[in-house]
């Protein structure tokens, strides 16, 4: 912020009204005019003022001390105003801004403005069910910062189904990508599956609830407090899953015995 600089007002000596003399000054300068000069023997001729004193005192006579016309010198600005200071002080109730928001940095891309949300239903973020793999694809690898990999030449190697499993390596994210419908017929390539698993919750990456992949079992009911429950009976390792459905689609939650959440997919990439 600036200071206004005002103007120091400075104030002369004015010259005397002449009716206030003590003596008409005509007479006396008749006299100087008829040959009464008045010379010093240092200055030489003298002003015409002081001439009036001389010649008055000669003939007896008495005038009132003349006032200093000398002008009086203007003050400084210094001596008359306020000068701002060198560096000004801020106000003590000048605003702050506060900190925003911030967002988990995913590896590759620090600071970015948006981390992926998984959500029922096949959905990653704002897309729509069975969105277009090459824009899915190109939104994923741009905030998670590394190239996907081909894992399988097929979106589900168990039945065969045409197309690719796609993986982001070091970040437990995945997806399945069919190039059929459910009756066979070929289509655009799209995202039918997307899966997290560890270590993809240390890169803040979730399902829109919030559960997150290596979270422990019970975990599960907090966040999806209506989801079912359900176990394998062909699995020695007493495998279980939960199943937790909304208005988009439904979300499925993998573990075994009291290990932590092994994976969460959403979709039907094996056509289930």
């Amino acid at each position: 912020m600036g200071y206004d600089l005002r103007t120091a007002l400075h104030q002369y000596t004015h010259d005397p009204d002449p009716a206030a003399l003590a003596v008409d000054p005509a007479p006396v300068g008749a006299r100087v005019r008829r040959g009464r000069m008045v010379r010093t023997a240092t200055t030489g001729t003298i002003s015409a003022a002081a001439a009036v004193v001389l010649v008055a005192a000669a003939y007896g006579l008495t005038t009132l001390p003349t006032t200093d016309r000398t002008p009086v010198a203007p003050a400084s600005p210094s001596d008359s105003a306020v000068q701002p200071s060198a560096t000004p002080t801020p106000s003590a109730t000048t605003p702050t801004s506060e900190p925003g928001p911030t967002t988990t940095p995913l590896p590759g891309d620090p600071g970015a403005a948006q981390v992926p949300v998984f959500r029922s239903g096949a959905r990653v973020s704002d897309f729509p069910a069975n969105a277009p793999e090459a824009a899915v694809v190109a939104y994923l690898t741009e905030r998670l910062g590394v190239e996907p990999e081909t894992e399988a030449e097929a979106a589900c190697p168990t039945s065969g189904l045409p197309g690719r499993i796609l993986g982001w390596p070091g970040t437990g994210v995945g997806v399945r990508v069919r190039t059929t419908d459910d009756a066979g017929g070929t289509v655009d390539p799209y995202i039918a599956t997307w899966t997290l698993m560890e270590p993809s919750a240390t890169l803040g990456l979730a399902t829109e609830a919030g559960l997150t992949a290596g979270a422990p079992r019970e975990r599960v009911l907090e966040v999806y407090p209506d989801a079912t429950y359900g176990e394998d009976e062909l699995s020695s390792g007493g495998d279980w899953w939960f199943e937790a459905t909304d208005a988009g689609g439904s979300i499925l939650v993998i573990g075994a015995g009291e290990n932590p959440i092994y994976r969460i997919e959403s979709g039907h990439g094996c056509g289930e």
